[in-house]
């Protein structure tokens, strides 16, 4: 449907999550049901923090990560954390990135030029990250070792809460 589409409506349970261009709900999905859907998106729970030197971040069980938006948001909100696979950089050293978190390689998924990197946290929490070919060859890294998930806070996006997507139906209901 996205390859033939101009707009495309995503529905669940006879209700409208989200409508507009396949571009749209592919980039930027608005709630977990639809980034659930689209797929390719791994998904982080956490509390709004407090700034720091002018910053945003959520607190995770695996560490704090820095939001390049966190508008409409308190300290102390619940809020999850939308981040695509091909935008997670993997590497064996830490440093490298921001908004890094320790993994564990858990296993590779081939697809051809990319391959899929299936991630688990300290706290047992699923990432996937997708890199082409050439990159997993570089990375030097096998099944059960230790990798450093990271991505540009610009490459994360808040999805909206239940609330705030019963909310949204209502105003356009109306």
């Amino acid at each position: 449907a996205f390859s033939l589409a101009d707009r495309v409506v995503i529905m669940n349970g006879g209700r409208v999550e989200q409508i507009g261009s396949p571009q749209d709900i592919f980039l930027r999905p608005r709630s977990k049901f639809v980034a659930q859907f689209v797929g390719g998106i791994s998904l982080l729970e956490g509390r709004i923090s407090g700034k720091e030197d002018g910053k945003r971040f959520l607190e995770t069980r695996d560490g704090k990560v820095q939001l390049a938006d966190s508008s409409g948001l308190t300290q102390g909100d619940s809020a999850d954390l939308a981040v695509r696979a091909d935008r997670i950089s993997v590497t064996v050293n830490p440093g490298w990135g921001e908004n890094e978190i320790a993994c564990t390689l858990v296993s590779e998924e081939f697809a051809g030029a990319v391959v899929n990197l299936h991630l688990e946290t300290a706290s047992g929490h699923s990432l996937v990250a997708q890199v082409q070919q050439r990159e997993l060859e570089q990375l030097d890294a096998s099944t059960g070792a230790r990798v450093y998930a990271s991505w540009h806070p610009c490459d994360g996006f808040i999805l909206e809460s239940a609330q705030q997507s019963e909310a949204g139906a209502k105003v356009r209901a109306a």
